[in-house]
């Protein structure tokens, strides 16, 4: 919305608009969701620090044992009261989140749990 108003386009609502929205089948599997998840989560920091360069950027990966911590809060907070599939989609956000980050360090090397992580659940 902020870059088509920079453009000159307008944004609001209006009642008279109608819209259908086709869904595929293989768009609304529980992968292809995850996929959403991550590649929203990817993108939001680098939009943010493209919106407002004059931020400054702090951008630390986590180690392995963030990781784990983090995996371990998701499957005992998470999966125990919302289910796995809860716990599946915000791990994928989390790690969006970490590919994010390493836009702006892409000498970092991610660790390979991170990597391993992508990897298994299908989201690179």
């Amino acid at each position: 919305v902020y870059t088509g108003l920079k453009m000159g386009f307008f944004a609001g609502v209006d009642p008279a608009i109608k819209l259908t929205h086709l869904i595929a089948k293989n768009k609304s599997s529980v992968k292809h969701l995850a996929k959403l998840f991550y590649g929203s989560a990817a993108s939001n920091l680098p939009a943010y620090y493209q919106s407002f360069p004059k931020q400054k950027t702090t951008t630390q990966l986590p180690t392995t044992f963030d990781v784990i911590k983090k995996l371990y809060y998701l499957l005992r907070a998470i999966a125990l009261k919302k289910g796995f599939r809860e716990a599946y989609f915000q791990y994928a956000r989390y790690l969006g989140e970490i590919e994010g980050l390493q836009v702006f360090q892409p000498a970092l090397k991610k660790v390979s749990i991170i990597r391993l992580s992508e990897k298994i659940l299908g989201l690179k």
